[in-house]
């Protein structure tokens, strides 16, 4: 009998091997499928969420832009300037269609509400709450149901209108931080750029910053480094043709009337991409982006000082159009994917098929959650070992082109819990409920009683691309 350990948390299920033969083992991330063809190692990956269909407005193309989660840790997908919002179940999958699943999307109807959305600790009339950045100011959002909550905006209407992207809760006060209109050339009357900041205890609104921007230039998504010292901005120039952050201090005093204070802008980071998300490593070691072109960047602040220019290096590339991500409670990245301008995909599956619709893509892990979801306490999602078993006729442990599928073997799991598959026409199998602990994992059948002939049996527990890089020996046998 095959002995497996797998060790099981939030983000992954690793296999180790403990010493028998002819084996074949990965580690495969909680459900199939991602986004990017490259990722730097160790981080892992994992197709999340994938929309229905293709997202749609006003008979246009358009794409979800940001995340925020249920306080089960179900993830919200805000349509941008669109008319729903996408729910994917935490604890429920379906199958994607391409040998993988899935956790199950459901739809909430809404008025169109903006891109920019997130998750505030404290509890507004009594339910947990999203707000949303939008054209007309602050709107809250039922965490539980996705639905706006009527009589908003709750401060007040167009005078504190945002631009429907950029949004984070200050982690040393709890204020709700979001984009004015005025950070918008298509929105602002002038070359301006106020971050509002409310407060849920006073019903406040106030500056949190307010500077020059070029003519052209629009300033969108915003998020809080993890001390809450300064808030990193994504800014465009579409004129210039030039992209990238803006580090923006917080002031030792609030700004006063129509006050403007350039100082408080005090690095540009130009970058070749078009940055919207950012995430902060817990270990301080460096930031990452989410980029409009596929890609994410790897920003290296030398001794966590965010006024010092970053070291850029790619942190993945091979993706979609990114939007605005949040941190889950369990320390990984849900990174939207949409259609790129011109593009006609925004997902793709395990079998490396690609196709038009959006998707929430899972990355992990050791990253920095937002205040709203920090202590969250989401229950243990159940994962899946899959494999297959195959005549391994050269007995080097791994299935080759021309070794067949052994269908009918009966593959058990005992330990933290039990269960057991059988598998198909091609040899493949799936184990599913998994959830944390330790498990054996055999193939306790004859196989000359599948195949007729004394053959070495090879149970591959899963063909993830993150291999663990053990050379397995091979042990004669005839099981």
């Amino acid at each position: 009998m095959l002995r497996t350990d797998v060790v099981r948390n939030r983000t992954k299920i690793t296999v180790l091997v403990a010493g028998l033969a002819c084996c074949a083992a990965a580690i495969k991330a909680d459900g199939p499928g991602h986004s990017f063809t490259s990722l730097t190692s160790p981080f892992t990956q994992e197709l999340y969420g994938v929309t229905a269909d293709p997202v749609v407005v006003d008979g246009n193309d358009a794409f979800i832009g940001g995340v925020a989660f249920t306080p089960q840790g179900d993830v919200w997908a805000a349509e941008c300037f669109g008319y729903q919002y996408h729910r994917f179940d935490r604890q429920g999958r379906v199958s994607d269609g391409h040998g993988g699943t899935v956790h199950q999307e459901s739809l909430v109807d809404g008025s169109p509400l903006g891109c920019g959305v997130v998750n505030h600790p404290a509890f507004y009339n009594g339910v947990s709450t999203i707000f949303a950045n939008t054209l007309t100011g602050l709107w809250p959002i039922n965490a539980e149901n996705g639905i706006p909550t009527l009589g908003g905006p709750i401060n007040s209407e167009f005078a504190n209108a945002g631009n429907g992207r950029g949004i984070d809760v200050d982690p040393t006060n709890e204020q709700i931080v979001y984009t004015a209109a005025s950070c918008s050339p298509a929105l602002g009357e002038s070359a301006t750029c106020t971050l509002w900041a409310f407060s849920l205890t006073s019903a406040n609104t106030a500056r949190f910053a307010r500077f020059n921007r070029e003519q052209d230039e629009s300033i969108e998504s915003l998020y809080f480094t993890p001390t809450g010292s300064h808030v990193v901005a994504s800014y465009r120039d579409t004129v210039a043709g030039t992209q990238g952050l803006l580090v923006i201090a917080r002031r030792a005093t609030p700004l006063t009337g129509g006050t403007i204070d350039n100082a408080q802008v005090v690095r540009r980071i130009a970058m070749s991409s078009m940055p919207q998300g950012v995430a902060f490593r817990a270990a301080g070691d460096f930031a990452v982006t989410l980029n409009e072109d596929g890609t994410m960047t790897r920003l290296a602040f030398p001794a966590g000082d965010f006024t010092a220019e970053p070291t850029q290096s790619v942190f993945a590339s091979g993706g979609f159009l990114g939007g605005l991500l949040r941190v889950g409670a369990d320390g990984c990245v849900y990174a939207p994917q949409g259609r790129m301008a011109g593009g006609s995909s925004g997902v793709r599956y395990s079998d490396d098929a690609v196709a038009p619709n959006d998707s929430v893509v899972r990355i992990c892990g050791g990253f920095v959650p937002a205040p709203g979801v920090a202590d969250a306490e989401w229950s243990p999602e159940p994962g899946s070992i899959s494999g297959s078993a195959f005549a391994d006729w050269n007995r080097n442990g791994v299935r080759d082109a021309a070794e067949p599928g052994l269908s009918g073997v009966q593959i058990s799991m005992s330990g933290a819990a039990t269960g057991s598959a059988v598998t198909g026409s091609n040899g493949g199998y799936t184990l599913t409920d998994v959830l944390s602990g330790l498990y054996s994992v055999g193939a306790p059948v004859a196989v000359g009683s599948l195949s007729g002939n004394p053959t070495p049996l090879a149970v591959d527990l899963g063909s993830g691309e993150h291999r663990t890089g053990v050379d397995f020996p091979y042990t004669e046998s005839t099981q």
